[in-house]
């Protein structure tokens, strides 16, 4: 999807923990399990504002519920930076809530908010805005693509998503290979800014 079409889901979500949550998988690239492990503790605060999470625990879904565990493999563990643009509805969604609280929880228990109930009004989102193609997991399928659109190194995407292997990571890098015109373009606009100097002897 595209951002336009992210925002329109965004916004096409219930006020409060759902769009918030919807907000933050797509611009974070969170997992489900570890978007709603996360706690207010969890929240990396500077200025004022979040700017980050650490992801420490995810929520598996088992047999009869699910279950709070660590990550599957080191790589999992990492802080994961909040686009400033997130961090305003995230402040806001914040308020109020303890410091070991869930940033998003059940709605008739404190336990981290389940996959159907999210599911049931991010499906509807998509019939509203026609966007039926777009599943959960394409959300981070997109910011993982934008990220790398954004300069975002193969090491940085690993980081980013928590892989631990650069088999995943790379398919995003792939997707940006037809950036190679604006790539061409850009460097022209340094040379025509007289910021660039030539290396003598180089051809």
């Amino acid at each position: 999807p595209t951002p336009e079409q992210v925002n329109l889901l965004i916004q096409a979500m219930p006020e409060g923990k759902y769009r918030v949550a919807t907000m933050l998988a797509a611009w974070s690239g969170l997992r489900f399990g570890e978007l709603t492990e996360l706690r207010a503790g969890d929240v990396v605060w500077q200025d004022g504002a979040p700017v980050a999470v650490r992801v420490r625990r995810g929520v598996v879904r088992v047999k009869g519920g699910q279950v709070v565990d660590t990550p599957k493999s080191d790589a999992g563990i990492r802080n994961v930076s909040i686009p400033p643009h997130v961090r305003p509805a995230l402040t806001q969604h914040l308020e109020g809530v303890e410091q070991d609280g869930l940033l998003f929880q059940g709605t008739v228990n404190r336990k981290p908010l389940a996959h159907s109930s999210l599911m049931w009004h991010y499906n509807q989102a998509r019939q509203v805005t026609g966007l039926t193609e777009v599943n959960w997991h394409r959300l981070r399928h997109f910011n993982a693509t934008y990220a790398a659109m954004a300069g975002a190194t193969l090491a940085e995407l690993m980081n980013r998503l928590g892989h631990s292997t650069v088999n995943a990571a790379i398919v995003y890098q792939h997707a940006t290979d037809g950036r190679d015109q604006e790539i061409g373009d850009r460097l022209s606009q340094f040379a025509q800014s007289g910021n660039v100097v030539p290396i003598r002897g180089v051809a």
